[in-house]
């Protein structure tokens, strides 16, 4: 028998085909879907990481900005705090030069011996000044160390008005000593007045006003035969008008007789008010007391 030629399968359906490639493109775009949400997700990732790291940033640049800040401000305040400090200073070496002074003025007498104790204690201030000084100029911080300074001034000044209120006591108690003990003799009275005159002169320069009216009282009257009017004027000079008045009453028994010359000084130093109170004072006061 002849063979038969074997027939060839018949095609697939077209369905068939349809449905694989549907299949197929179903899988393809579900593992593109998963991929990129997966992409989004590590993208996202690292956009949120970098925010945050950003974030940290941004703080840690806030928070290095503040302390320089504080750091600047600091900075400025001990730089005023030195500032003040050496004002400070150089008031405490001027008010020691005047105690020196004082106590040249007054070291003579029974009170020699004293007034030498207030010069050593007055170098020793000078002293501690004078360190005091070399180490601010060589202190390179702020802070602490320019408040523990400030103490240490601070403790000086102190000290420093303890000595002038000795100063001043002695002065007061050599005022009283010279105006109990006995005039000298003729022979020597004009070089002993002109000395007396001469150390209360000194006393006076320097002094304020009001502090000038106390050391008039206290010294004038111990000068042999009191002063004249202008030489009166001639100490007052510079002082306020009530405390010219006021140390023109007090004084007025040991005042020699005022010529139109002395009277005329006096009253220029003074303003019309007090002056007119004055001149009805020179006028009914009586005579001066005797030296």
């Amino acid at each position: 028998m002849d063979e038969q030629p074997e027939t060839p399968p018949p095609p697939p359906p077209l369905k068939l085909l349809l449905g694989t490639a549907l299949v197929t493109a179903l899988v393809v775009s579900l593992g593109w879907a998963v991929a990129w949400r997966d992409l989004n997700r590590l993208h996202r990732a690292d956009f949120e990481q970098f925010e945050r790291r950003v974030a940290q940033l941004d703080s840690q640049l806030d928070d290095q900005l503040q302390t320089m800040r504080d750091l600047l401000k600091e900075y400025a305040g001990s730089q005023e705090a030195r500032v003040a400090l050496e004002s400070r200073l150089a008031s405490a070496e001027t008010e020691l030069e005047r105690a020196r002074t004082d106590v040249q003025s007054y070291a003579s007498g029974d009170w020699e011996s004293r007034f030498r104790g207030e010069q050593q204690r007055a170098d020793e201030l000078d002293r501690t000044a004078a360190e005091l000084e070399r180490k601010l100029a060589e202190q390179a911080e702020a802070g602490e160390k320019l408040a523990t300074e400030a103490k240490s001034v601070k403790q000086q000044k102190s000290e420093l008005a303890a000595a002038r209120s000795e100063i001043d006591k002695l002065k007061r108690q050599l005022a009283h000593f010279t105006a109990q003990r006995q005039s000298p003799g003729a022979a020597d009275g004009d070089s002993y007045r002109r000395s007396r005159m001469q150390s209360l002169q000194s006393a006076l320069e320097g002094r304020s006003s009001a502090e000038r009216v106390p050391i008039l009282q206290g010294v004038v009257p111990a000068i042999p035969g009191g002063v004249n009017g202008a030489e009166l004027a001639e100490l007052m000079t510079g002082m306020d008008s009530a405390d010219v008045r006021a140390a023109i009453t007090a004084l007025r028994p040991h005042l020699r007789p005022l010529d139109d010359a002395g009277t005329r000084a006096l009253l220029g130093l003074m303003q019309q008010e007090d002056a007119a109170a004055v001149v009805d004072l020179l006028a009914s006061a009586p005579a001066p007391a005797s030296q």
